[in-house]
């Protein structure tokens, strides 16, 4: 057992969605997020195809983790989404990945760190005294999801709504 552990953990996002060609991509655009990325870059990068890069590509922009910037329609550079939360938890899982093959805490300390910078504001208030107090208002309006809630966040073309929503789209 341990044996295939230790095989998967080669693998992008620690063997979790395969040896695929698109995990590869995935991989290499989580490691470096602020590069901008053009196909031929990638299809060097993940030892893929341009034809299979261009498809991954295009699936990666219409989700949201990619923006493609075609000024040039030649040779459009492509870049992360990092306000998409498909690109966080991405990340977040990276750092998993990292901590389970060699025992540190990367995740967490990245996760108290977007807390810290992202999430405290909107869920705590301070009091008098300085405590932290979590707001009950907020809490519960950001357990609401709905399918308004996935749209406002611009983070994926219309075609792809999550499954559970696509019947009430």
């Amino acid at each position: 057992m341990n044996d295939i552990v230790e095989n998967y953990d080669v693998l992008p996002f620690g063997g979790l969605f395969g040896d695929t060609h698109l995990a590869r991509i995935l991989e290499q655009i989580i490691a470096d997020p602020f590069e901008e990325y053009t196909l031929k870059t990638l299809a060097e990068l993940a030892e893929v195809s341009s034809p299979t890069v261009r498809k991954d590509l295009k699936h990666l922009t219409s989700l949201g983790i990619l923006i493609k910037d075609s000024r040039d329609r030649q040779h459009p550079v492509y870049r992360v989404n990092t306000s998409c939360k498909r690109y966080l938890a991405l990340t977040f899982l990276a750092y998993a990945v990292t901590d389970d093959r060699i025992g540190t805490s990367c995740m967490d300390d990245v996760i108290a760190s977007y807390y810290d910078s992202v999430l405290r504001d909107r869920y705590e208030h301070h009091d008098a005294v300085g405590n932290y107090h979590r707001t009950l208002e907020s809490a519960s309006n950001d357990s609401e999801l709905s399918l308004d809630s996935f749209r406002a966040t611009g983070c994926f073309e219309e075609e792809s709504v999550p499954e559970p929503f696509a019947a009430s789209a």
